[in-house]
C-alpha cells in the first residue's frame, strides 16, 4: 500500500468511515522492498480461477508477488505517523535510528502496515477428519500452487469453519528483515496488519474495493483481502462477480475522485448496480481492534526483559546501595550489643563469684537473682513487724476472741489467721476493726463446735 500517496481532503459523498473501534498507536510502513521486476508471464485469469478468489497475488495466481531483492537490515527504511484521538500526525520517514530517535519512548501499541502484495489469504476446504489436524496440513495442500517452500512462509489461521477456513501468510525471510532490528533492541511491535486488511470490515454479504494510484485493494470478508494491479481490476472484479455469490452492496473508497471514477468503470454492471456512490478519502486508514493479526508465534511481541532492566538499573543500584549501608549498620550495631552482653556476662560471673566463692557455676544470672531474692526475703522481716503492729492491737482489743494460729507472707503482704470467738457477731465485728485500721479483709471460713465458732481470715496490707 502506498501510504504517502494520498489526497486532499475531498468531499466525502457517502457515509463515513466510523472512527471507533481503531487501534490508536505508532504506524510503521517498511519501505525496503524494492519495485519488483513484473511476471515473465502472467497466467491468464481463466487458467488461474484460484487467483480471483481472494488471493493476494498481485495479478499472478495464489503466489507472492514477485522476487525483492533483500537489503541489509541497517539499511531498512520506513515511514511512520501517529494516529491518536482520530487524528494523524505529519508522515516522517528515515532509517531506524531516525525512528528511534523521534520516538524516543517507545509506544506500547505499534502497528506495522505490510505490503499488500507481500501477504496472500487463501481459503482450503477441511475434511472433517482433518479439523484436529488443520494447521499441520494446510501448509502441504498449498505446496503445488505456490513456489516458495512452505517451511519459508509464516502462516496464521482464520477462525475454523464447518468446512474450510481462511488463512494468511507471508514470506519468514521478509518478516526477519522488517522485524529484526525491533527484536534485538526488545522493542515490541504489538499488530502486523496487511494494507489490505486495513479496508473496513464489510457486513456480511458486501464487498469493500478501494483504489490507489499503484494498487487496487479487495475485502470480501474479515479474513479474505487482497490486492491487484490497477491495470487487473477490471478482468479481476468481474472474475469476483462470476465465481462468488452475488453481493447485497458494494462499498467503493479511492484516495482521489480521478481513482474513484476509474472504480467505478471497472465494475461489470451486475456490480455497478449494487455499489455505493463511493467516498474520497483525506487520510490514511488505520487498523480496526479486530483486524487480521500476523504478529503471532515467532513474530509476536516480546517481553522487553533488558530494555526494563536497563530502564531500573539506577534506581535498582540506589536500592542496592541502602540495603547494603543498612546492613552494615545493623551487622555493626548487633557487634556492638553482642560485645557488652559479654561483658555483661563476665561482670555478673564475677559479681556471683564474689559473693559464693565457692560451688559450681551453671547459670550465674539466675543463680545470683535467687541469692538475691533469699538474702531480700529475710532482711524484708520488718515488713512483718509493721503489719503485726499494726494487727495485733485489733486483735488484743477485742474482747472473746483468741488467736489461734498466724502467718504472715512476705511477698503477699498478708496475715493468715485462725481465731475462736463465742459468736458469729464478735468475728464480724473483729473484721471491720482491720478495715478501719487500713487493711483488706476477708473471712474465708468458719465452723461451730460446741458453741464456739472458729473461723479461718486473710488480712492483707494495703
Amino acid at each position: 500500500m502506498t501510504t504517502d500517496a494520498l489526497a486532499e481532503p475531498a468531499t466525502i459523498d457517502a457515509a463515513p468511515i466510523s472512527q471507533a473501534g481503531l487501534l490508536e498507536g505508532l504506524y510503521l510502513y517498511p519501505q525496503t522492498v524494492p519495485e519488483s521486476p513484473p511476471p515473465a508471464e502472467a497466467p491468464s485469469l481463466d487458467e488461474q480461477p484460484e487467483a480471483l478468489t481472494g488471493h493476494l497475488a498481485d495479478g499472478v495466481a495464489g503466489d507472492l508477488a514477485g522476487e525483492p531483492q533483500l537489503v541489509a537490515a541497517e539499511a531498512v527504511q520506513y515511514q511512520w505517523r501517529h494516529y491518536r484521538d482520530g487524528q494523524w500526525s505529519e508522515l516522517q520517514a528515515g532509517d531506524l535510528a531516525a525512528l528511534m530517535a523521534a520516538n524516543s519512548h517507545w509506544p506500547a501499541q505499534v502497528v506495522m502496515v505490510l505490503p499488500a502484495d507481500q501477504v496472500v489469504t487463501r481459503t482450503l476446504p477441511v475434511e472433517l477428519s482433518e479439523r484436529r489436524y488443520y494447521k499441520k496440513l494446510a501448509p502441504f495442500q498449498l505446496e503445488e500452487d505456490i513456489i516458495d517452500d512452505v517451511s519459508d512462509l509464516h502462516f496464521v489461521y482464520g477462525p475454523l469453519g464447518e468446512e474450510s477456513v481462511d488463512l494468511a501468510y507471508c514470506r519468514k525471510d521478509l518478516l526477519d528483515l522488517w522485524l529484526a532490528p525491533f527484536f534485538e533492541r526488545e522493542l515490541p511491535v504489538s499488530h502486523l496488519v496487511s494494507a489490505s486488511a486495513l479496508l473496513p470490515e464489510p457486513a456480511a454479504g458486501q464487498w469493500a474495493l478501494m483504489l490507489e494510484p499503484e494498487c487496487a485493494h479487495f475485502r470480501l470478508s474479515a479474513t479474505r483481502y487482497g490486492a491487484v494491479q490497477p491495470s487487473l481490476l477490471p478482468a479481476f472484479v468481474a472474475s469476483l462477480a462470476a465465481r462468488e455469490p452475488k453481493p447485497e452492496a458494494v462499498q467503493l473508497l479511492a484516495t482521489g475522485a480521478q481513482e474513484l471514477a476509474t472504480l467505478k468503470s471497472a465494475l461489470p454492471a451486475s456490480l455497478a448496480a449494487l455499489a455505493a456512490p463511493g467516498q474520497t478519502l483525506g487520510a490514511p486508514l488505520a487498523a480496526a481492534y479486530g483486524a487480521p493479526n500476523l504478529a503471532v508465534e515467532q513474530y509476536s511481541p516480546r517481553i522487553p526483559l533488558t530494555r526494563w532492566l536497563r530502564m531500573i538499573k539506577v534506581p535498582a543500584l540506589v536500592l542496592a546501595a541502602g540495603l547494603c549501608v543498612h546492613l552494615s549498620v545493623a551487622l555493626t550495631e548487633w557487634y556492638t550489643a553482642s560485645s557488652h552482653t559479654d561483658a555483661l556476662k563476665t561482670a555478673i560471673t564475677e559479681r556471683y563469684r564474689a559473693a559464693v566463692p565457692s560451688g559450681a557455676i551453671s547459670d550465674p544470672l539466675k543463680q545470683l537473682r535467687n541469692q538475691v531474692n533469699r538474702a531480700g526475703g529475710a532482711a524484708q522481716g520488718s515488713n512483718a513487724l509493721q503489719v503485726l503492729a499494726r494487727a495485733v492491737p485489733v486483735l488484743t482489743g477485742k474482747e472473746g476472741v483468741e488467736v489461734k494460729n498466724l502467718q504472715f507472707s512476705n511477698s503477699a503482704q498478708e496475715l493468715r489467721l485462725t481465731i475462736q470467738a463465742r459468736a458469729l457477731a464478735d468475728i464480724e465485728s473483729l473484721s471491720s476493726q482491720f478495715k478501719a485500721q487500713g487493711f483488706s479483709a476477708e473471712v474465708l471460713s468458719v465452723n461451730v463446735n460446741n458453741g464456739v465458732h472458729q473461723a479461718r481470715m486473710k488480712v492483707t496490707r494495703k
